[in-house]
């Protein structure tokens, strides 16, 4: 049975964020729902822009061909591992940013409500542009107790698609089949 986790974020960037969670079961009304709350969130963003400038630094944005046999000069090099630290120090402070005293409520009714064995889909649910954009796949609960959970990205408001009914058709009638019918027992075949 997979269960669905909804974290609608709502607030800024100065203020905070109200967190609601909902669990859910097969695409059921959730079951649950909690109520926590992030703080502020500037100096992940912060890190989030510094390693984002210093991983378009490099020039691998879009390229789809690597070149092979060239050799890599010391500034490229320094450029690639201070890209790489950056990107640790995001991680970091993004998993600082989530074990927050306030969102601890969460955490504990989420490992509560759903068995770490269960398949898991997560939406997180927020209108702050900055937000959809951190790396939430590198949140340190989701890869520690639901390394396999699927997690997606949303506004807070959404319309589900509207399905037309297909018409019935009827069957098809096949009324003949040509062909070469050279090395084939054809007597044998129009028996069946």
């Amino acid at each position: 049975m997979t269960k669905l986790v909804v974290l609608k974020l709502d607030g800024d960037i100065k203020q905070g964020f109200q967190v609601t969670l909902e669990i859910s079961s097969d695409y059921r009304y959730p079951h649950t729902k909690i109520e926590g709350s992030l703080p502020p969130v500037r100096d992940l963003l912060v890190r989030y822009h510094n390693w984002q400038t210093s991983y378009r630094s490099l020039g691998w944005e879009g390229r789809a061909i690597v070149p092979k046999g060239i050799a890599i000069d010391s500034s490229l090099k320094k450029r690639q591992e201070e890209c790489y630290d950056l990107a640790i120090q995001l991680r970091r402070y993004l998993n600082e940013w989530l074990n927050s005293p306030s969102f601890s409520s969460i955490q504990k009714n989420w490992l509560a409500n759903i068995n770490s064995s269960e398949p898991l889909r997560v939406l997180i649910s927020t209108e702050n542009v900055y937000l959809r954009q951190l790396p939430w796949h590198l949140w340190d609960f989701l890869e520690d107790y639901y390394p396999e959970a699927e997690i997606a990205l949303c506004t807070s408001e959404y319309q589900s698609p509207i399905y037309k009914k297909k018409s019935q058709q009827k069957p098809i009638k096949i009324l003949a089949i040509l062909g070469n019918s050279e090395g084939i027992n054809v007597e044998k075949i129009e028996k069946y």
